[in-house]
């Protein structure tokens, strides 16, 4: 898997004596798990934790897989005049690479985006922060009970659901169905759940799909990248 290549990576760069920096939330499992191969390692997070980073002659920075593209290539501007040698060796994850990608790609194609994952998840929290650069209000929820009132949609008739890369599939489908089923739709649940299913399992693609399923007031369009963990 992507996470034990990462473990990989990072043994090799502490047998060949570099001073380990890690971008990722400090008590995600995840970094938790790497630290165990370089106990070591300089966790850091937010910008604000950079100016911590000690100046060192040979540095190397890693990243817990799920962080934002755009920070760790920050990150790794911002270490170049802290050290001699810098090694970079991304292990940002393709997956959450490319579901950033499509949540911004389905945004433009909705009025309201619902995004589904941890609450404090640094990926879930990301995708919720590039529907609102794409302009689009975004509810980030990490269930379908988080969905209570018709309200949250304001006058949102074409809703979008995306997740974070660890949401399974199946709690995007229990969301669609919570949607339509606050949209009013009379036959909402059995169909919204099918229309997920077949949306989200397509496979080698992202999965898209909307529909105004008879009375349903608002459509729903669907996105998760195919094969994601």
């Amino acid at each position: 898997t992507w996470v034990i290549q990462e473990q990989k990576e990072l043994k090799k760069l502490v047998e060949e004596g570099y001073t380990i920096v890690l971008l990722g939330t400090p008590r995600h499992p995840e970094v938790v798990g790497l630290l165990g191969f370089a106990p070591d390692a300089i966790v850091v997070d937010e910008e604000e934790d950079w100016d911590r980073i000690p100046r060192r002659k040979r540095m190397a920075l890693i990243s817990q897989s799920t962080q934002p593209p755009w920070k760790f290539e920050r990150l790794a501007a911002h270490m170049v005049s802290r050290c001699h040698e810098l090694k970079v060796v991304n292990t940002v994850c393709p997956v959450t690479i490319r579901r950033q990608q499509d949540t911004m790609d389905l945004a433009d194609q909705v009025e309201l985006m619902v995004v589904v994952g941890g609450r404090n998840s640094a990926n879930t929290k990301e995708l919720t922060r590039l529907c609102q650069i794409a302009g689009k209000p975004a509810v980030q929820i990490e269930s379908a009970s988080d969905l209570d009132d018709p309200a949250a949609f304001g006058e949102a008739r074409v809703v979008g659901v995306t997740g974070g890369t660890s949401t399974p599939i199946e709690d995007l489908e229990v969301v669609a169905a919570r949607i339509y089923a606050l949209a009013g739709s009379g036959d909402t649940q059995d169909r919204a759940t099918e229309l997920a299913h077949e949306a989200l399992t397509r496979v080698a693609e992202p999965a898209y799909r909307s529909s105004s399923l008879g009375r349903a007031r608002r459509p729903v369009v669907f996105s998760q990248t195919a094969g994601a963990a």
